[in-house]
């Protein structure tokens, strides 16, 4: 075997010592694996009844497929260790969602929830965990929001919703609203991601901050108006028993038929107020029909002025 005489190591193997013959059929197959000759080392692993060895010989190689087969024939418990060789192979390439399948089907998810942690992947680790391990949704989750908090410029919108959300799983309410609220359009300019993060923030403090949920609600209702919510902003104000600063909102903002609506259910004395408001509304924009059906004298004196007889 050492001066590579296989030929005649398996003769006097065959002929005077059979229990030596795995170990002639080993030797061989790392002889031929070493000169490129897989197959041949495969059949000699095989007669060795190494096959694992014939398994990590191809792993080795990146003949997935090969390792396979012969794993599925001969060794089937290892072909979850190929699934993870070929995701860790897969990972070194920056294929993550190849790696993902594979890491899965070797039964390792927590393997691909690393690989995106690792890669600031937060979604991806998440999506795994929901699918795969939901018991680690909670942490990847803190686990996010400290990242986001340690990387992010304090002044940025990513700090702030960050620590708004950890500080809602720490359970400490006032402070995430506090956050919520800290975040203004110089921080978010889209309105309508400012609006869900004031959304959040109510959400927050109608459940868990009742003691000061008026004071809160000015809060919360102040910034939907700036980015013209005015009906959630009534909306708010009316489920805590605020019907006429409610109606002075949709005033505001504007919306006549909601803040008469309101009056008449909740407000009868604010009434002659928002007819009052609409009808200085409509003069403003020259619309005399709309003033007609309010106040038809007014309509009546507005056409003579026109000189519309």
């Amino acid at each position: 075997i050492e001066n590579g005489e296989y030929t005649e190591a398996f003769h006097i193997a065959e002929k005077s010592c059979k229990a030596k013959l795995p170990d002639v059929h080993y030797q061989y197959a790392l002889a031929l694996e070493d000169e490129g000759h897989f197959e041949r080392a495969e059949e000699e692993f095989i007669k060795a009844n190494k096959p694992k060895e014939a398994i990590d010989m191809y792993t080795h190689q990146r003949q997935w497929e090969d390792a396979m087969r012969v794993a599925s024939t001969h060794d089937p418990i290892s072909i979850t260790t190929i699934y993870e060789e070929q995701g860790r192979f897969s990972q070194e390439q920056k294929n993550f969602k190849a790696a993902e399948n594979f890491f899965i089907n070797a039964k390792k998810p927590q393997m691909a929830i690393k690989m995106y942690k690792d890669n600031n992947m937060w979604q991806d680790a998440l999506h795994v965990a929901r699918n795969h391990l939901p018991h680690l949704v909670a942490q990847i989750e803190t686990d996010h929001h400290m990242y986001m908090t340690n990387v992010s410029d304090s002044n940025s919108l990513d700090y702030h919703r960050s620590q708004a959300m950890l500080l809602t799983k720490r359970e400490k309410y006032s402070e995430a609203v506090n956050a919520y609220l800290a975040i203004d359009s110089s921080l978010c300019p889209d309105k309508k991601e400012l609006f869900n993060l004031m959304e959040q923030a109510w959400t927050i403090a109608n459940k868990h901050l009742r003691s000061n949920i008026d004071e809160i609600a000015d809060r919360v209702t102040g910034r939907m108006i700036q980015i013209k919510r005015h009906e959630r902003a009534a909306q708010i104000l009316q489920s805590i028993g605020l019907p006429q600063k409610a109606v002075k909102v949709l005033l505001e903002g504007k919306l006549f038929e909601q803040a008469r609506a309101l009056a008449r259910k909740s407000v009868p004395s604010m009434i002659d107020v928002v007819n009052k408001m609409h009808q200085e509304h409509l003069v403003s924009q020259g619309n005399i029909e709309g003033v007609g059906q309010l106040n038809p004298s007014a309509a009546i004196e507005m056409y003579a002025q026109k000189g519309m007889w």
